[in-house]
């Protein structure tokens, strides 16, 4: 293929294009919240939950330490994506009080960062202080008792191949980026998938 008509292929219209959508948001001043099990486990039973309630699929997502980057495709109609993931946000950041708020109450930190983050050196803040940083930033906004997510968050919409490519390689690249990368390959970091459907996107 010359590399002309490869471009044209490229820029084409992904399939539904005005539906992908590309979203990552942070938590609140950095902390290391998805660092065990149970925390990595709110945000995918987040994530499960929304694409059953929303008729969402999830075409690739990453969630590091501090914050997540997430690929989806809506369903036909959606302009606005933000009912999507202000759902999402606030259903994981509900369960996330919730384990801080146990932890707390048992006197010390009841559950153990993964394995393979404190090989790469990756610790939490004693449940307390992540609840205390989470009030004090919830100061800023009238109404709020604590605030689990920085504001906003990042949006995209991906229109043609070129746009998705880009999209995945950076998410994808996301644990091995960094002064400390969590994984030597970006396949070997386990909170990082990729749907089959994405990858036959971009070779069709």
């Amino acid at each position: 293929m010359t590399s002309e008509k490869l471009v044209k292929k490229m820029d084409a219209p992904v399939a539904g294009a005005n539906k992908i959508f590309s979203y990552s948001a942070g938590i609140a001043r950095n902390k290391n919240v998805f660092v065990t099990a149970e925390y990595f486990n709110a945000l995918l039973r987040g994530l499960r939950a929304i694409e059953s309630a929303q008729d969402i699929c999830s075409l690739a997502y990453v969630i590091m330490p501090n914050y997540f980057r997430w690929i989806f495709r809506a369903r036909d109609g959606v302009d606005d994506p933000r009912p999507i993931y202000g759902e999402l946000k606030k259903n994981v950041a509900r369960e996330i009080l919730v384990n801080l708020m146990m932890e707390v109450k048992l006197g010390a930190p009841k559950f153990r960062v993964l394995d393979f983050l404190i090989k790469r050196n990756v610790r939490r803040s004693r449940p307390q202080k992540i609840l205390e940083e989470f009030r004090d930033e919830a100061k800023k906004y009238e109404g709020r008792k604590f605030r689990v997510w920085d504001k906003g968050g990042f949006l995209k919409k991906l229109e043609n191949k070129v746009d998705l490519a880009k999209e995945l390689e950076s998410l994808r690249h996301r644990p091995i980026a960094g002064k400390v990368p969590l994984a030597d390959k970006p396949e070997e970091y386990p909170y990082l998938y990729v749907n089959e459907e994405l990858e036959r996107e971009l070779l069709a």
